[in-house]
């Protein structure tokens, strides 16, 4: 669960991709309110321009026909799709299963 001072709130479920931009300021948490410990991945990356306004999105992961393909998840780069970020950078992600390689 994500809750921040801009008054964002929302379940990020397995899968999920969220993105949040500091900038000038935000108050946020993260917490697990299920009866089972949660896992996540947390990147931070540097923004092109740390005073811009603070910001927060979710999405879920695409997974149609994703099994094994990479996809883009969040990109500072025009036309590369997933959320967008104030950043030089693009974040891939996939579902990979025990053996398999990246069919790209």
């Amino acid at each position: 669960m994500h809750k921040d001072s801009l008054g964002n709130e929302g379940r990020t479920v397995a899968g999920d991709v969220q993105v949040m931009r500091a900038g000038t300021g935000i108050f946020h948490c993260e917490f697990n309110r299920e009866d089972k410990p949660t896992r996540l991945f947390q990147l931070w990356i540097d923004m092109r321009a740390p005073d811009a306004s603070p910001r927060w999105a979710s999405t879920a992961f695409p997974k149609a026909n994703q099994t094994g393909r990479f996809a883009t998840v969040a990109s500072g780069r025009v036309g590369r799709g997933g959320l967008p970020i104030d950043a030089d950078a693009c974040v891939l992600g996939a579902t990979v299963r025990a053996g398999e390689q990246d069919r790209a």
